[in-house]
């Protein structure tokens, strides 16, 4: 981002609008992994908005002191803004600056359906782990004895393409 954009945001938003959308953003982020984690996924888009209007509304009020800003169509424009900017905020911090985060299984993807939703994350890391103690067709007759003894409902045949598709994944 360059300076010229960096001024044009301040100017656009607001430096209280940027401050208060910082707010938003770690709000947001701690009621995500507490209170609202039950919350099915679709709803977190609506969360930064919703606490952006409320932060917006309480800063006017406050540094009006007076009930008048929640009548104005001003802070409705600014709690919506702020909600932008929060999830501006999360966006830039998922995509650039979060270090360490936590990659997906390859292989969870294909054991979903297969094997039940509790031992599956479990499975998966098991046959993850298979593939860097084997390569070739002796990596599918690991991840078939490991299936085998990890999930015995599967039928012979199923393991078999478990094991193949897995070995697929794993030694490309």
């Amino acid at each position: 981002m360059s300076f010229i954009q960096i001024v044009e945001m301040l100017r656009h938003y607001g430096v209280d609008v940027l401050l208060l959308a910082f707010g938003v953003t770690v709000v947001t982020s701690v009621l995500k992994k507490t209170v609202l984690k039950k919350l099915p996924n679709r709803f977190y888009v609506f969360v930064p908005f919703a606490l952006g209007l409320l932060f917006y509304a309480v800063y006017r009020m406050l540094a009006m002191q007076s009930a008048e800003p929640l009548r104005s169509f001003s802070t409705l424009e600014g709690g919506l803004s702020c909600g932008s900017a929060a999830t501006l905020y999360y966006v830039v911090y998922e995509q650039f600056l979060r270090k360490g985060a936590k990659t997906a299984n390859p292989l969870l993807p294909l054991l979903e359906g297969v094997v039940p939703e509790e031992e599956r994350e479990a499975l998966a890391a098991e046959l993850l782990a298979c593939g860097s103690a084997a390569q070739g067709e002796a990596l599918v007759k690991l991840l078939r004895e490991t299936l085998a003894r990890s999930a015995p409902a599967l039928g012979e045949a199923e393991r078999e393409m478990l094991a193949r598709l897995a070995a697929a994944l794993l030694d490309p």
